[in-house]
């Protein structure tokens, strides 16, 4: 009886997975070395790594056989090894659109339970490569006059493996007049490219180098020109370089003054000075234009010559010599209807005119003058609770802070009973940006104040951290630029903040005397970051910290503290925990007492020595927060497995029915990322449910389009 139920279940697991054989005809293309791979969405060929295919007999036809749930997967084949989704230039099949699917152009394939052979594809193609390929010479001209040409020279470049992305095709200029050309010899087929000042082997630093203005001539995500070869040979030009006018650059080319004015008054200027600076090569990115402050009254302007077009850009405070090595804290980093794009710029269209950008103060949407640095009304308000209204009512309530050198006993300041609701407020005056700590007591004598505990307000803002001495957590304010009513406060607790536990094993570092801190753009005291302690001598440096609920926190740990961005003691490593352009780690807030960690320092590996207070963290699987978070359309969503498991994830709506499965089936063990594209479906709260065993996590997610 026994066996019987062993082999039903073994049926049930496999009866509906099928051998699908993927093939991909690399006859016209030169193979890389490391081989040929394929790189999907789902299952075992997950990028971005994905799995290297075979060509046993060398005809050039690469093969591999996977057993696939039923499903829908999309997928490319590659030609070479990379680990990175950003930087597998050339390597990538050049799809066309009639057989290409979804944001990336991928190949899409459709597993029921029948077995299923794909292919072979001609690489780069919807079809079966032919015996014979007639190759076109196609001449491409780009007319340099209206810029100053590298010293490295001009390049054309595009994504197709003939077109050599991303270094691309040198070009010459024989005859010095400026006007560069390449013959490439070129199958039958679309192409998108690019003409490129100066060398760059790299997709995402090349800085001012790309023609940007093509909106009229442009295709794609990339805004690149786009060439169709059929059957002759083809002159594609001369155009001039950054225009969609097929002919020679104007002997004169029209520009119109754009005086760019930004207000420095809050902020710190750097002794290099301000910039304005964009990707657009008249906006000379990433070294930007250096602006000047004549009169010493911190408006810094410059006068840019712009020809018409749409231009995005930031102002920067100091200077930076590339994309990648300018600090965080340079950069306006404002919300509000300015900002467009990836990155938040501002952008500015140049017609047939010359004006005046400004003045913006710099962080600020806002044209004009910077807001008031006079002092401004705050209104402070607390409730406190039903047994403690007659103490307050008879003894007072009072407010004391960073403002009054922590005093809770004299000069504090008292708040008035509104009568109603229990509630105490009081008006009083602080300058824009001043960063309030404060606790709130019932009595202001020193015997007999009774000051707000500091676990009543861990999780209010400030959380004190000194790991050899004790400390207050304080309440914590920065003060807006226009008068304020503030949220109402609950006397001695923090119902709007989870506290959130983070901890870091250093078992395997040699700890720094400068102790263990974490930091980053959204943790408190950001550069210079927080202590984090180890009491009990484990190797685990831990921290609690208050954040909103729902919240969105990036940070790294620092193995040596300081206070600036160049600090090389942050943590510095690429994997599946981290995030963004600085590689944050990063996590979701979902719930008061929440753990993150502790993971092992620069490692997405959860620590193997978990002590008693840690025991229910999970070790074996664990569902990452998903990114980014909100999202549109799409959001990417890693875990961890331990060993060899049965691993289902779905999507679910917040009525409890199934959206999509993401994966259902066996993962040994590693760390993997699953993609859910969903430009299908409706705006909203979603949740990520993962389950294997007697394990299940689910993570909340929001698409918004």
């Amino acid at each position: 009886m026994h066996s019987f139920y062993f082999v039903l279940l073994v049926f049930i697991n496999y009866v509906f997975t099928a051998n699908v054989i993927f093939e991909v005809d690399m006859s016209f293309v030169n193979t890389s070395d490391d081989g040929v791979y394929i790189v999907g969405s789902g299952a075992s060929f997950m990028g971005p790594e994905g799995v290297v295919m075979s060509d046993e007999n060398g005809d050039d036809i690469w093969d591999i056989e996977l057993e696939l749930d039923p499903g829908s997967y999309t997928y490319k084949f590659r030609n070479g090894f990379c680990d990175n989704w950003d930087y597998c230039g050339n390597m990538w099949e050049n799809i066309p659109d009639e057989c290409g699917s979804q944001e990336f152009g991928d190949r899409e394939i459709i597993v029921y339970d029948d077995d299923v052979w794909a292919g072979p594809f001609c690489f780069s193609s919807c079809d079966t490569c032919p015996e014979v390929v007639d190759y076109y010479n196609v001449t491409f001209s780009v007319d340099m006059q209206n810029v100053s040409t590298s010293d490295d020279g001009v390049y054309l470049v595009g994504n197709d493996p003939l077109l050599e992305g991303p270094t691309g095709h040198l070009m010459s200029d024989t005859d010095g007049d400026d006007v560069w050309e390449v013959t490439l010899e070129l199958m039958p087929g679309t192409y998108t490219y690019k003409y490129r000042n100066g060398f760059c082997d790299n997709w995402d630093n090349c800085g001012a180098f790309w023609e940007d203005s093509l909106d009229d001539c442009s295709v794609g995500e990339w805004g690149d020109r786009q060439i169709i070869v059929t059957d002759q040979d083809l002159v594609s030009g001369p155009f001039c370089f950054n225009s969609c006018v097929e002919e020679l650059c104007p002997d004169d080319i029209l520009t119109y003054p754009v005086s760019f004015i930004v207000d420095m008054n809050y902020q710190e200027t750097d002794p290099s000075g301000v910039y304005v600076v964009g990707g657009n090569i008249y906006m000379e990115g990433p070294i930007g234009h250096l602006m000047s402050d004549d009169d010493g009254d911190d408006i810094w302007e410059v006068v840019v010559d712009l020809p018409p077009g749409t231009y995005t850009f930031k102002y920067r405070n100091g200077y930076c010599a590339s994309w990648n090595t300018c600090l965080q804290w340079q950069w306006e980093d404002f919300e509000g209807d300015c900002g467009v794009g990836e990155w938040g710029d501002r952008q500015v269209v140049v017609s047939d005119e010359g004006f005046t950008y400004g003045p913006y103060c710099f962080d600020f949407c806002n044209e004009g003058e910077c807001p008031s640095i006079e002092p401004i009304d705050m209104t402070f308000q607390v409730q406190v609770s039903d047994q403690e209204l007659d103490n307050a009512l008879e003894n007072g309530v009072y407010m004391g802070g960073n403002f009054n050198g922590y005093n809770w006993y004299d000069n504090a300041l008292e708040l008035i009973y509104t009568g109603q609701d229990n509630i105490f407020s009081v008006t009083t005056q602080f300058i824009a940006n001043e960063n309030i700590l404060y606790k709130y007591t019932i009595g202001n004598g020193f015997f007999s104040a009774q000051i707000e505990s500091n676990e009543g307000v861990a999780g209010c803002g400030s959380n004190f951290s000194s790991c050899n001495q004790s400390g207050e957590n304080l309440r914590q304010k920065i003060i807006p630029y226009i008068s304020t009513v503030f949220d109402l406060d609950t006397y001695d607790d923090c119902p709007s903040n989870a506290l959130v536990t983070i901890e870091v094993d250093m078992s395997n570092e040699i700890i720094s005397s400068d102790g263990v801190c974490i930091a980053g753009g959204t943790m408190p005291n950001g550069a210079q970051g927080t202590e984090m302690c180890d009491f009990d001598e484990d190797s685990i440096y831990t921290i609690i910290l208050s954040f909103p609920y729902d919240s969105y926190q990036t940070y790294k740990f620092v193995n040596g503290c300081g206070d600036t961005w160049e600090n090389p003691n942050f943590e510095n490593f690429d994997d599946i925990c981290t995030d963004g352009q600085w590689n944050d780690r990063f996590f979701n807030v979902i719930e008061d007492g929440q753990k993150v960690g502790p993971y092992y320092f620069e490692s997405c590996e959860l620590s193997q020595t978990m002590n008693v207070e840690n025991s229910n963290i999970i070790t074996d699987y664990f569902l990452y927060s998903p990114y980014p978070n909100p999202f549109n359309p799409i959001v990417k969503i890693p875990y961890n497995i331990k060993s060899l498991s049965s691993i289902s994830i779905a999507v679910y709506d917040l009525n409890g029915n199934k959206i999509v499965d993401l994966f259902n089936g066996f993962k040994s063990a590693g760390n993997y990322e699953v993609i859910w594209s969903a430009e299908n479906e409706s705006s909203g709260i979603y949740f990520v449910k993962m389950v294997s065993d007697n394990f299940h996590q689910t993570q909340k997610i929001s698409l918004i389009k």
